[in-house]
Order: C-alpha cells, then structure tokens, then sequence
C-alpha cells in the first residue's frame, strides 16, 4: 500500500464517465504503481503542481490532476486503462485535468520506431519529440525533412497534435483496455504518424518584410491565394518583429533599425533550379499588394551569421533553430515562457481581430507582444509567447493571468484555444 494518497479523492457528482464503478482511489494508485513502478506514480501535491494547467483557474480543483502516472509502453498504457475502469478512476492526457482525473504522462514513451522513406513518413511514440525525428533522421543520413511549427521542436508531438503536421494516430488504446488500430472516438494514442518532406534538389530562402502593424490582413488574403496555387509547399508563419530582435534590443527600436518590417514572413521556394526561379518572382509579385511590403534573398541580407534571415534558413530546411529558447533566455537563468496558441478560420478579419486582443490584453499586463501567426488552407493559428522572470511569483501570476484571459477572450474572436502549456525547461 502506498503512502502518499490520491490528491483529489471525493469526486464531484456526476464526474465518472458511464460505466465507471465507485471510486477506489487508493487501489488504484497500488494498481498503477505494480503497472509502471511506484517511481512512476506522482501523488505528491507538491510534485503535481508541474502538471498545473497554466490556462486553468488557479481556484479551480482541476488546474491540478488528481495523480500522474508515466507508462513506458503500449502494454503499460492497456494494464493503466484497465486498472482505472477496476477501480472507477476516470483518465486523462495533458491539458485535459479535471476535478478527480489522474493524467497519463506519456514523455517515457519517446522511441521512433520506424522512417519510412518511399512515403516520407515517421512512425512514432507520442513522447517523442520532433527534435527526437529529426535527430533519427540525421543518424540515418536520409535526405527527409520536417514541417515544424514554430517553438515546438521540443514538445511531445502527442501532446495535442497539430493537424498540420501529425499524419493521424497509428496505434489507439480504447477506454475498455483495448488495443486497436484508428477506430472510434474514446481512445489513448500510442503510436503516431508523423509526415515529413522529401529533401528537395534547389530551394530558396527569402523574407518578406511587412512595414506595418496592419498589414496582418493583407498577408492573410495574400497568402490564401498563394495557397490556391500551391506555391508553399508548407505553411507560411507571419512573425512579429520582437520574435527575431537579437537579444539585448530595445523594444522602442523601429523595425528599420533591424533591418525588418513590423510583421516579418520567412519563407523558402522548393523544386528543381528551374522551379525556384519561377516561383520566387510569384510570390514577389503577390505581396506587391501590400504597400511596402519587400522582398529578400539570403545575398540581399547581411553577412552577419545573426542575421534573421540566415537564422531561419536552417528551420525552413527542416532543421531545429540553432536557439530554441533565446526568447526564455534573454531573461536569464530564472527565464520562463508560456505559449498560448489558439486556432480560428484563416480568414483577414479573424486574423486582425485576434491581433487586435493579444496586443491590448499583452500591454494591459505589461508583456511584450511576442505573436506569430501560422496559416494554413482554411485554418488559422495564433502562437502568442509570454515570456516572464520565474524567479519573481508577482511576474508568474501575472503572466497565468493574461494566458487565462487569451484563452478566455480568443472565444469572442471567432478562435479557440488549442494549447497554452509552459515551454519545456521552464
């Protein structure tokens, strides 16, 4: 029998899922910790605090789980299924902590297990990374690469996928201990399948600088026609200067002194030599729509290795940023960061009105706007960065907050939340 009790043992009427039996938490917890080790059973409230959600009511009994259990594998996840229906204890993945849930923490399930090169594909755990695919990749020596989305190389990728870049689950465990293939709607995944690129013979770099705050619908309209014709291979990102100010630059500083516009697009042609320069004078030519909008190739730019552009060059490649956290670190070694990402219809009167409430709500807590805007064939996603001092709890409840009000108030934009998480590391 274990010693440390669940942290969350009366459950609320009407919490228990159908079928469930009364709940026995503590034989649960003895359950579990004979499935995966008592090492990997977190009953602590101490130790669950890490698994608060950044977005919940601090008030609220779900902002922390119940419990946390770590499988290791498939079979682990079926013996927990199973256990929890014996014992009348309802589940959960990260991000979905309610009042009397015990949260599957999948990061120890992190292998890839299989790169498929004729179909550029990875099959993959749903710990795993897209730093761990890449790094596989790299060990192999394939010419593959990865569509990442920005700041989530280091996120487990079944840690809420993006629709953009997870092909769909590969393995399910379903909610009565079952192993299956891609079938039904209450299920654990356990495998995923993860689309990759094949390396193309010639590509292109480039940037394209907007000159100001509200150009943000003109790229949106902009882009949905580039769409139309399939000239991005992948999803453009639109960055607000601040993400790719050096360290150390004076938020007051203009745009001109970066040598960027007030939204910045880094963008890359793919194809043979022909292809690429065919392309590029296309995209040229459909930003000239936005007054002052410009055009850069990597030979246009500084020498200067810290140059934005040469820095994005290896993440249009494929290849995780040389820096991964420099937001998170321009404040030290007691840096903190929160993402908050919500998605809403790819259309230039959502993307303004988002815009429009992550500015305010950011100055109103006095943060930095840190936003960057991701858009794809009919869906939208905006990833906003809170970055804070987590030495200073003042700036923490500050910075909960506003990821609280974000996740609030996105609702009346037309968007929905679909992740606020701390930056692993934090």
């Amino acid at each position: 029998m274990r010693d440390t009790p669940m942290a969350a043992t009366d459950l609320p009427a009407g919490t228990l899922p159908p079928g469930f039996a009364e709940p026995d938490p503590a034989s649960a917890l003895d359950a579990f910790a004979a499935i995966v080790g008592d090492e990997h059973v977190v009953a602590d409230p101490a130790a669950l605090e890490r698994y608060r959600e950044p977005h919940a009511d601090p008030a609220a009994p779900g902002a922390v789980p119940a419990a946390v259990v770590r499988p290791a594998s498939a079979g682990e996840v079926r013996g927990i299924v199973r256990a929890a229906r014996e014992f009348g204890v309802p589940l959960a993945v990260p991000g979905e902590a309610v009042p009397g849930r015990v949260v599957l923490d999948l990061s120890r399930m992190n292998r890839v297990l299989e790169v498929d090169t004729t179909l550029a594909c990875a099959v993959v755990e749903p710990g795993a990374t897209y730093r761990d695919v890449h790094d596989e990749i790299e060990r192999r020596g394939l010419a593959l690469w990865l569509d990442v989305p920005d700041g989530e190389w280091d996120v487990p990728i079944g840690a809420g996928p993006s629709p953009r870049t997870v092909g769909g689950p590969a393995e399910l465990v379903l909610d009565g201990g079952g192993l299956v293939a891609p079938d039904g709607d209450r299920a654990i995944v356990t495998k995923t399948v993860v689309p990759l690129l094949h390396e193309p013979p010639a590509r292109e770099p480039y940037l394209v600088t907007l000159p100001c705050e509200e150009d943000l619908g003109a790229f949106v309209d902009v882009v949905r026609g580039l769409r139309r014709t399939m000239v991005f291979p992948t999803a453009p990102t639109l960055r607000h200067v601040l993400l790719d100010a050096p360290a150390g630059t004076d938020p007051a500083a203009g745009p001109d002194a970066l040598q960027l516009g007030h939204w910045n697009f880094f963008g890359a042609v793919h194809g043979d030599a022909r292809t690429v320069e065919l392309l590029l004078p296309l995209v040229e030519e459909a930003f000239a729509a936005v007054p002052g909008a410009r055009l850069f190739r990597v030979a246009d730019r500084p020498a200067d290795p810290a140059d934005a552009l040469r820095v994005r060059a290896a993440a249009l490649a494929g290849r995780p940023p040389q820096d991964p956290a420099g937001l998170r670190d321009r404040l030290g070694p007691g840096g903190a960061r929160i993402d908050v990402c919500t998605v809403a219809p790819a259309t230039a009167e959502t993307a303004t009105a988002l815009d429009a409430l992550a500015r305010e709500r950011c100055a109103a807590a006095g943060f930095a706007y840190l936003a960057a805007f991701t858009v794809g064939p009919r869906e939208l996603r905006q990833a906003c960065s809170i970055v804070y001092d987590g030495t200073s709890p003042e700036a923490e409840a500050r910075a909960l907050a506003l990821c609280r009000a974000l996740v609030r108030d996105s609702r009346a934009a037309g968007a929905r939340a679909s992740r606020a998480r701390r930056v692993p590391g934090d």
